[in-house]
């Protein structure tokens, strides 16, 4: 019987000669660009989800803006007593301005509401009145029919009788187009001087609510002005402080010589 020949050398001999000749340069050469994206490219999950299921929206990320607005309130290494004692100042001064520009609004605009009351009625009861004749034409207005032109005055002269019985010449003003002895209704006081109608319900309810924003803006600047002066004397305190611990740590990182 002939011996059995063996191929193990053989098969070993040719994988080191494939492994050889198959160098990275000749595998990268095979591997075409286009096919490397195609087998890398990723797998497409609108085939997979279940057209009855409800589309997942990812979560939002979370809002760090608490942190940063309260950093000084964590406890941390870094955190001085003043940083601390600005976060309490802070808040406490907040708490304050909520709490009294509400008061402030009321008590303003409820002072504001009695004064010009008071002073409608004083109107009322001393103004009176009086019919003005112009001497005048009123000068026409360049777009007429406009909304400029009603809002447009022009100064002319008029006469008119005081409540006394006196007859007198003013300046007052008028809308364009009036001519010569057209009549206008206007108010004087006791000494026949020309004047505006006393206040109406409305020209009150305005003034008393733009002095009761006021004292709203008021108090929120003092509460500002306030925080600001702390932060400033907190800040110099705190740069002092730096200051005095850096003087103590800095010959430890001075190179001798």
């Amino acid at each position: 019987m002939e011996p059995t020949e063996s191929h193990g050398p053989e098969k070993s001999a040719g994988s080191k000669d494939l492994a050889h000749h198959l160098e990275p340069k000749d595998l990268a050469h095979h591997l075409e660009p286009k096919d490397l994206a195609h087998d890398l490219e990723p797998t497409d999950p609108a085939h997979h989800l279940d057209p009855t299921e409800p589309p997942h929206h990812p979560e939002p990320p979370p809002d760090d803006l608490p942190r940063l607005m309260l950093w000084r309130l964590r406890a941390s290494p870094l955190r001085r007593r003043s940083d601390l004692l600005q976060a309490w100042v802070g808040i406490g001064l907040l708490l304050a301005v909520l709490a009294a520009a509400p008061a402030a609004m009321f008590l303003v605009g409820d002072t504001a509401y009695r004064h010009y009351t008071r002073a409608a009625e004083r109107q009322r009861q001393v103004r009176e009145p009086v019919v003005a004749v112009l001497l005048q034409d009123v000068p026409r207005h360049p777009e007429p029919g406009s909304a400029e032109e009603k809002e447009t005055l022009y100064p002319v002269r008029v006469r008119f009788t005081d409540p006394a019985g006196h007859p007198r010449t003013a300046k007052t003003e008028a809308r364009p187009g009036l001519t010569a002895g057209s009549t206008l209704r206007l108010w004087s006081d006791p000494r026949g001087r020309l004047t505006g109608p006393p206040l109406t319900t409305d020209q009150i309810r305005s003034r008393c609510m733009g002095w009761a924003l006021t004292g709203a803006l008021a108090v929120t600047l003092l509460g500002g002005l306030a925080y600001g002066a702390t932060d400033l004397v907190l800040r110099r305190r705190n740069l002092a402080e730096w200051d005095a611990a850096w003087a103590r740590t800095a010959p430890g990182w001075t190179a001798s010589t």
